[in-house]
């Protein structure tokens, strides 16, 4: 048993949900060989946007109940400055550190998501996680409940030539084990083979169909190869299917964008699976209230935008089994209050789609209704938004607001209902200020009355509201 060593070391990187102490499942992204944890999995290969850009932490908006994570792990193509770890000592080393990581509860599921190499080191970490020498490992074999294999070579493959090509003059130990019909691959296959009914596993395996251009040497010149074909992707499980994807042996991690999330077939594979596995869980059952069953709110996040006016970005679910017609959308103001002298702020600029525009007033207790056309699917998420308006009130200062959001759906009228937001809304010549100056004595105290009687209130706050109480003064240099 090998133990890591500093140059040698792995990390679970987290991606999103992954402080949710309830949640029901970790998902555990494994790059391969000559990649990185965060960049594989962006389109492009992108190292700017990591994580909100990336597919994963869109999973982790569809699922809020599951954390997303991305394991890293030293994994060179070359032995010039590459891992000297073949892959059984590689996965001795991660399962330290699984066994050992402070917010991985020993009881939860784990799903892998792998690419390439990095689904023969999650064979082999349930392979020597079931062997003698880890006899407090049974556990991480048991809570694997399920793997998604991406272009892996499961008897080896040309994916050595191919690396043997990256790597110019010195394949690393990877490399080497990863040859056609190597023996160690067969014989880890073989195991894996005879031991899948007992793992209990949910699988998917994909391959890729469009050649990976590959550089011939340091200065050769460019071919185009298939890297892993669906004969090396299979590993000859009579129920078990391959499938072909529409993209190269490093494309076949990409997800093009949010919006297009829902159409690709690798994304809704993986959260088909994940679903699933969910609605089997018993924990699922006891952490999702009847409520919950149909439609319910995952999120709403705050937009603020200089020159314009605040968005609210709302996040839905539809988990039942029929399809959610909403209709409407009902805001009901709790409380008001007027604030004086703003100042220019710090803004997030968003691109928004599917908004519908809504006019607040300033009368507290009163709904404002808004007509809406928007359709989930059964066991699928969305997204749309709302850019909030005011009229009324002294044109020049922006008003607070303390208020809730109704939907309404399907012909009989259910409804869910979020909990109650705090926003700063500007009157159509101001912007939203995040931060307060207090040259009038008056003035001051005015709006520091009014910013702790709405800090005391219970809900979410906007950004632009927290940063506002953090302007004001403590009460200690109130009374000096």
């Amino acid at each position: 048993m090998r133990d890591d060593a500093t140059e040698e070391r792995s990390e679970l990187i987290p991606v999103v949900n992954t402080e949710n102490i309830k949640r029901c499942a970790d998902v555990i992204f494994v790059h391969g060989i000559n990649a990185d944890p965060r960049t594989t999995w962006m389109l492009n290969n992108e190292k700017e946007g990591f994580p909100e850009k990336s597919w994963l932490y869109w999973l982790g908006e569809d699922f809020p109940d599951v954390a997303v994570w991305t394991l890293g792990y030293p994994a060179s193509a070359s032995a010039w400055g590459g891992s000297t770890m073949g892959l059984e000592d590689r996965a001795d080393n991660i399962i330290n550190l699984l066994l050992k990581h402070p917010n991985l509860d020993k009881n939860r599921p784990i799903i892998f998501v792998t690419h390439s190499m990095g689904g023969l080191l999650v064979k082999y970490i349930l392979r020597r996680a079931q062997s003698r020498e880890y006899p407090n490992a049974e556990s991480l074999v048991k809570r694997t409940k399920g793997i998604v294999f991406l272009s892996t070579p499961h008897i080896g493959s040309n994916l050595a030539t191919f690396i043997d090509r990256l790597a110019f003059m010195l394949p690393s130990v990877n490399v080497r084990e990863l040859r056609k019909n190597e023996p160690k691959l067969i014989e880890l296959n073989n195991w894996f083979v005879k031991n899948f009914n007992k793992l209990d596993l949910q699988i998917q395996i994909f391959c890729e169909n469009k050649p990976t251009p590959i550089k011939k040497g340091l200065f050769g010149r460019w071919i185009r190869k298939i890297v892993v074909d669906k004969d090396s992707a299979r590993w000859y499980l009579p129920d078990v299917q391959v499938t072909q994807l529409d993209a190269n042996h490093i494309s076949i991690c990409w997800v093009a964008s949010y919006e297009d999330r829902e159409r690709n077939q690798l994304y809704s594979n993986v959260k088909d699976l994940i679903y699933n596995f969910l609605q089997n869980s018993k924990n699922l059952s006891s952490k999702i209230s009847p409520t919950k069953a149909g439609l319910h709110i995952v999120d709403i996040s705050i937009y603020e935008t200089k020159n314009e006016f605040p968005i609210l970005d709302v996040k839905l679910r539809n988990n039942g089994k029929e399809i959610v017609f909403l209709k409407e959308a009902r805001f009901t103001i709790l409380k008001v209050g007027e604030l004086r002298n703003p100042q220019q702020g710090d803004y997030q600029l968003v691109h928004v789609s599917a908004n519908y525009d809504v006019t607040f007033g300033i009368e507290e207790g009163k709904s404002i209704s808004h007509s809406i056309s928007h359709a989930l699917e059964p066991n699928s998420a969305d997204r749309f938004t709302f850019t909030i308006r005011r009229e009324g009130g002294d044109p020049a200062l922006p008003t607070l607001y303390y208020f809730t959001l109704m939907l309404i759906y399907n012909e009989d009228n259910k409804s869910v209902t979020s909990s109650p937001i705090i926003l700063p809304v500007p009157s159509e010549h101001t912007w939203i200020g995040m931060h307060f100056t207090y040259f009038d004595k008056q003035i001051f105290k005015r709006n520091e009355e009014i910013l702790r009687e709405f800090s005391s209130l219970k809900g979410f706050m906007s950004l632009s509201f927290t940063e506002m109480i953090d302007s004001i003064p403590n009460q200690e240099e109130n009374e000096t």
